[in-house]
């Protein structure tokens, strides 16, 4: 019951301050919470048990504002949602530009044939002159 030296420990009670910064900050990990409450990362553990509250680590998307449990997409920062979604957005963008780069060609190419065939029929017209 006691540690070595014969002192014994103590339990220090949970204040309504602590249980409303440890339901307000759970997300932030049991580390994180009992660097800040100075308890020990097993007490912060106990302690949510009991409230019935999970540590499990949250994230916020600054895009959407959801809390998710992934981890944020560390290219641009955003939900696993909101990089599909971003994702979409620039194939459409490219179809888009591959599209009028198609079509811009397919006028290119009539505006030569165009040209070609009035080069051939300019030289015919000279041969057949007399």
């Amino acid at each position: 019951m006691g540690e070595e030296g014969g002192e014994q420990e103590t339990v220090r009670q949970w204040s309504t301050r602590e249980i409303r910064y440890l339901k307000e900050h759970a997300g932030d990990g049991a580390k994180e919470i009992a660097k800040a409450l100075g308890r020990t990362t097993e007490a912060v553990k106990l302690q949510a048990r009991k409230c019935g509250i999970s540590l499990r680590q949250r994230w916020m998307c600054p895009k959407c504002g959801r809390m998710t449990f992934k981890p944020l997409n560390k290219a641009n920062g955003w939900c696993a949602e909101c990089t599909k979604e971003g994702h979409v957005a620039d194939l459409r963008e490219q179809a888009s530009a591959m599209r009028e780069e198609a079509a811009r060609s397919k006028r290119n190419d009539r505006e030569r044939q165009r040209c070609y065939s009035a080069k051939s029929r300019a030289k015919k017209s000279q041969k057949y002159r007399p």
